[in-house]
């Protein structure tokens, strides 16, 4: 029988992977393909291993929410109201 056979770390790596893409497999079957991606599931494997498991999203870098939705609802307003006022001028 010609084979590889992985050992220590390489065996150890292997087993991580498979667990890891059985377990994105059971949730796409269980919650369809929309749960989550792979490479989500494979970050969220590494925060766990390294004893962080908060899955709750953290604030990101870059430019912050100005308007609230009732704010930015009457933003909205007002360009179109602008705008058909511009189109009328034509």
């Amino acid at each position: 029988m010609y084979g590889v056979f992985l050992e220590g770390p390489k065996m150890s790596e292997y087993r991580r992977v498979l667990i890891l893409a059985e377990t994105h497999r059971l949730l796409v079957k269980v919650y369809n393909e929309a749960v989550l991606s792979e490479k989500t599931c494979r970050e969220w494997f590494q925060k766990f291993k390294n004893g962080d498991f908060d899955v709750e999203g953290k604030d990101r870098s870059g430019r912050p929410k100005i308007y609230e939705d009732a704010e930015l609802e009457e933003l909205l307003d007002e360009i179109r109201l602008k705008h058909k006022r511009n189109l009328r001028l034509f």
